[in-house]
């Protein structure tokens, strides 16, 4: 039974990596825009430190994130049907209550229906890098550092480190060492 439903942009409109953090495949989803809000993307060092150390041994030095700041802009993403534990699973992986907040917001579909949604942003105040083009941009912001081609390849190197993240997680959950919900 769905309890939720969960506006994914950005990775989380991707649905290999949503079937990877829930565990299960979401379906196809329906593809929808949020409005009032702009796309952003934060860097390591804009990101609060105590969970820099899991982002930076999952992705790098270079890794960038993407994020929606109170705006006047237009996001596309993806309507994903969820239940409340899946919701929480995709809250401890996108670091919200430590580094995001979730928050309601209405979704719009293709022919203009409404729906209300959960969504994931930064605080207004936190610092971001720039704003980009809401409508039309690439999933993954860390591509570049990763196979260039659009290849499978690709697509399996950017699994391997979503699968690294959830591993650091459940680890340092596990050890008590920090708790990113």
């Amino acid at each position: 039974m769905t309890d939720v439903r969960f506006f994914g942009y950005g990775l989380l409109s991707d649905r290999s990596i949503v079937k990877q953090i829930i565990g299960r495949d979401p379906g196809e989803g329906k593809s929808a825009v949020v409005e009032g809000f702009q796309l952003a993307y934060q860097v390591l060092s804009q990101i609060p430190e105590n969970i820099r150390p899991v982002l930076q041994k999952t992705w790098g030095e270079t890794f960038k994130a993407y994020t929606l700041r109170t705006g006047s802009g237009i996001v596309a993403g993806v309507i994903w049907e969820l239940s409340e534990e899946e919701l929480g699973k995709l809250m401890t992986f996108e670091f919200v209550g430590v580094w995001r907040e979730s928050v309601t917001g209405t979704a719009k579909t293709g022919d203009g229906t409404p729906i209300p949604v959960r969504l994931i942003k930064v605080s207004d105040a936190q610092p971001i890098e720039e704003t980009v083009e809401g409508i039309r941009y690439e999933t993954n912001l860390n591509r570049t550092t990763m196979v260039k081609d659009g290849s499978k390849e690709q697509d399996e190197e950017l699994l391997s480190t979503v699968r690294r993240q959830l591993e650091e997680l459940t680890a340092q959950q596990a050890y008590g060492k920090q708790s990113f919900a």
